[in-house]
């Protein structure tokens, strides 16, 4: 503890806003990496009952399923199903909404990352311009007859630096594991609509044949 703290001490007051930016670097990463474990799901297998359920004619169990599965694609299924009985391009502007909403908190706290890995960087790059100043202040106070003063400035320079780019550098692969996994997302989302409208039309042919066959009979 003793080493670390003599770390961040060295390293001058811009390891102050450096250690606030690690903190919430971690916090996010974490957060994220639970919320993509909790809403992941089985989407091959949900959109497989829900098509089964709507070949017996049994909307209300493929609502059913759609809300005990959850997730950014049942509930993007199910926004579909509750529009059941509009036109297509009233279901597709429902859907669009709730893949808009769900996208939204899929990518909730990520502003956090990217930002970030662009502002430690140049919080380092002060902290070394910061320790290069106060290095030469000292040899121009004492000369270079005792080197340890001109020392503790180059160090808070590089701690800085070396802090920064240790910061800066995981968060930009975060953020961008974080963005692909959103993507992933946001594709399945949109697969799984354009799956909700074609079993629409395909609903909507059958019951146009069922009453052309009630009413030639």
């Amino acid at each position: 503890m003793g080493t670390v703290l003599d770390f961040l001490l060295k390293g001058g007051p811009f390891m102050v806003p450096l250690l606030l930016c690690s903190i919430i670097m971690v916090a996010v990463i974490l957060e994220r990496l639970w919320t993509y474990r909790v809403v992941n799901r089985d989407n091959a297998l949900l959109m497989r009952e829900v098509s089964e359920a709507l070949k017996r004619g049994n909307a209300d169990d493929a609502l059913r399923t759609c809300e005990s599965v959850g997730g950014p694609v049942a509930l993007v299924v199910a926004t579909g199903l509750r529009r059941g009985n509009e036109s297509r391009d009233e279901m597709r502007e429902a859907m669009n909404f709730a893949m808009v909403t769900n996208q939204a908190f899929l990518e909730r706290h990520l502003v956090w990352l990217i930002t970030i890995a662009n502002i430690a960087p140049l919080l380092g790059f002060l902290g070394t311009v910061s320790g290069l100043y106060k290095a030469f202040v000292e040899v121009t106070v004492y000369g270079l007859g005792d080197p340890t003063k001109f020392a503790a400035g180059v160090a808070e320079a590089l701690i800085t630096t070396v802090t920064g780019l240790a910061i800066a550098i995981p968060a930009n692969i975060a953020y961008n594991y974080f963005v692909s996994r959103v993507d992933g997302f946001v594709l399945d989302m949109e697969n799984a609509a354009n799956q909700v409208l074609e079993w629409h039309e395909q609903l909507q042919v059958a019951k146009a044949g069922e009453q052309r066959a009630a009413a030639a009979s």
